[in-house]
Parts: C-alpha cells; structure tokens; sequence
C-alpha cells in the first residue's frame, strides 16, 4: 500500500510540473540542415499587391505568401541560395518567414538581392485573366554579421517591391460596351517591356507592343501583367481592339506620369474606341489607317 501511495504522488508531481511549463517549454527546436561551406539566412518578409497569390476584392487587388514560393538570393549578379517561403496565420497571409541556406564567401557590408521567383519575364500573348503567374518582385537587404553559419541583416524583416503593375480594362463603343475577342497595345513612350532578363549584374529589357488574346468575345473586362519603363512624364497608351464582328476599333488613353510608377493596380475600364476607317490621301496610289 505505502508503495502504491509513493507511485501516486510521483505521477501526481509529474503532472502538476507539466502543466505549470510555460508554452515555450515544450517548443522542440528542429536543428538547420546546413551543408559544409554554407550559411543559414532567415527573414521576415510582406508584400503588397500585384504578386503572386493575388485576390481581387472589388477594386482592391491583394497579395499573399504560398508555401510553394521560393525567393532567390543574388550577391554581385550571382545567385547564391533559395530561401524557402514559410506563410504567415490565417488563409491568405501577407507575411512570411524566408529562410534557406546560402554559399560561403560573403561579408558584413555585403549587398544582397532577393528576387522572387525567377530572373526571366515575358510579358507578351497574355489571355486577359487575372494574372497570378505575374509574381515578379524584389527586395535587397545589407548583410549586418556572420556568427558561425548564422547571417544577420541590418533589418530583420524586408518588404518586397513590386516590379509590375496589373491593369484592369474594357472598351466601349457608341457609349455601349464592346464584346472584345483581344486587343494590342503601345506606347508613346515605347517602354512596354515585352521580356526582362537579369543578365550577370543588370537587367536587360526589350520593349514594343503587348497583345491580349481572350479565350472567348467577352464585354467583362481584360487583366494585363505590364511594366512601363517610361519615366519622368505622362505616357499615353493607343489600344488596337478587335471586336467580336472582328472590325478593328481604336482607342487611346492618357496615363499619368504617378500613375506609370510599377506595383499598381490600374483600372481603366469603358475607354471609348471607334471603328477604324479607310481614307484616301491626296495621292490615290497611297492609303493609310
């Protein structure tokens, strides 16, 4: 009996000490699998609209973290390291956690680039949905001190920089909308990029007109991923659209030099476009739109 009462009591003990632990107690740290000759990075990180995972809400278009993302580290224009994406709470979270193993051989002062996902971008033959394979974005961070294999920064959380805008349109005609099978669009400032690439330790960016091809007619409006490198001023886009009586329509629209800033959500929906028509010159040998 007097054996049975010591059992009691240690078990009673046990328990009472278990659930006086702090929660924190019982946090079990999984050990960083970091190979010979690296080092571990880890960030906070948010991110605003017109990234990936977007979700349009009426007029306001967000952006949150997936857990299949992954955000490339460059020093120097040389890729050293992916940094896995671990989201935020709740269902659509605007922070996360980037961690990840990178190479040896920086230092305090060092400058890094953190990209998301890819270096490679084109921007032609969209289909007028909204865009979620659009996630081009990026950030940099200093490196603070290496302790170990640990990094720090000179912050401990970065905000990506959105390096695209999503626009929003719909055309009318006669005051009346137009069923819209796609449309073409350019510049007078002619900075539409078509392709971007990050080549070594700089972009490189080819410019010209962007086209939409909807996958039936439709009068809802049409999404286009578009970057603008025109700056300094006002740029005016003129729009080719091709109605479902497949007669070509023109139209133009006036874009404020603010407005061109990349990482928007532009709505620009019932531009007014009117049938092109043929006229004669004063040459009759020659004619023109």
């Amino acid at each position: 009996m007097k054996k049975t009462i010591l059992i009691l009591t240690a078990l009673v003990g046990a328990m009472l000490w278990t659930a006086c632990q702090k929660p924190e107690d019982n946090v079990v740290n999984t050990p960083k699998n970091i190979p010979e000759g690296s080092l571990w990075l880890s960030l906070k990180a948010s991110k605003g609209m017109d990234t990936k995972a977007l979700d349009l809400s009426g007029s306001t278009l967000n952006a949150y973290w997936s857990s299949s993302e992954k955000v490339k580290v460059f020093k120097a224009g040389t890729c050293i390291g992916t940094l896995d994406v671990t989201p935020g709470e709740g269902e659509k979270p605007s922070t996360a956690t980037l961690a990840g193993t990178i190479t040896a051989g920086i230092s305090a002062g060092d400058n890094l680039l953190l990209l998301l996902p890819r270096e490679a971008w084109d921007y032609t033959d969209q289909d007028g949905s909204l865009p979620n394979d659009y996630d081009y974005a990026t950030t940099s961070v200093t490196v603070d001190a290496i302790d170990g294999t640990d990094v720090s920064t000179t912050v401990s959380s970065v905000t990506f920089q959105n390096q695209q805008s999503i626009y929003r349109f719909s055309f009318a005609a006669n005051s009346s909308p137009l069923l819209v099978k796609g449309f073409t669009v350019s510049s007078t400032g002619n900075k539409l990029v078509q392709s971007r690439n990050w080549s070594g330790s700089a972009w490189t960016s080819a410019y010209g007109a962007l086209s939409v091809n909807a996958a039936s007619a439709t009068s809802d409006p049409l999404y286009l991923a578009l970057r603008n490198e025109h700056t300094g001023s006002a740029d005016t886009y003129s729009f080719n659209v091709i109605g479902d009586d497949d007669i070509l329509y023109l139209g133009e629209k006036e874009v404020s030099a603010e407005r061109l800033e990349n990482g928007k959500f532009l709505s620009a929906q019932s531009i007014p476009v009117t049938k092109a028509t043929l006229s004669k010159s004063s040459s009759p040998a020659d004619k023109v739109w």
